[in-house]
């Protein structure tokens, strides 16, 4: 089946890269940002109506080792790439043509500096529904996570394709974590994590 993805019209890194972004920050280590959608598909953003992986994920340390509140840096979705809707038919963009439609709705992150090299576990997780035109008992979400330094250098971006099974019409959660990104880093470097949904990207 061929479908077309709309996440709010906006191809991740191109947002990336003219800097659009939103201001809703994290400056606590081991802290997530739960950021309400108005997409049917969340309802109220409620940190009990969070899957116990997706918790565990977002709220447990990244190791034994504790962290730099200093060092963490903070963690924002992408402003325009929070949402995706896909469609069964990619040339009608009405809402009877949904075949599935997701929002992230919270992401955090842990993180450690030891000797030069910044540590972080990055986690994001929301909601995925079935649309009226499903065909399928499965979906793939298209996830990007990009670490940048100041607002333009990249140092890190990977895209995943986060598979679930939908196996009935209700809305159910999903989450995504990102055990290890190592960085080299310098002390007091301006540094951001962001997440969402990519559908364009390439890994």
């Amino acid at each position: 089946m061929t479908m077309n993805r709309q996440p709010c019209a906006a191809r991740f890194l191109l947002r990336l890269l003219c800097g659009v972004v939103t201001s809703v920050f994290l400056v606590a280590c081991g802290t997530t940002t739960e950021t309400p959608e108005t997409a049917a598909v969340t309802g109220t953003a409620d940190p009990a109506t969070g899957s116990a992986v997706e918790t565990a994920a977002l709220s447990s340390p990244a190791s034994t080792v504790p962290s730099d509140d200093a060092a963490c840096p903070p963690i924002q979705i992408l402003e325009g790439t929070g949402a995706l809707v896909a469609y069964a038919d990619p040339k009608s963009e009405d809402a009877a043509n949904i075949d599935h439609q997701a929002t992230i709705i919270r992401s955090g992150r842990n993180c450690r500096l030891e000797n030069g090299t910044l540590t972080l576990r990055v986690g994001t997780g929301g909601r995925v529904a079935k649309g009226p035109k499903s065909a399928g008992d499965s979906v793939t979400l298209p996830i990007r996570i990009v670490v940048l330094r100041g607002e333009k250098e990249v140092l890190f971006s990977k895209l995943y394709s986060q598979f679930l099974p939908l196996n009935s019409s209700a809305a159910q959660d999903f989450s995504l974590v990102e055990e290890a990104i190592a960085l080299p880093v310098k002390t007091g470097e301006n540094l951001k994590i962001l997440v969402g949904f990519d559908t364009l990207g390439q890994s």
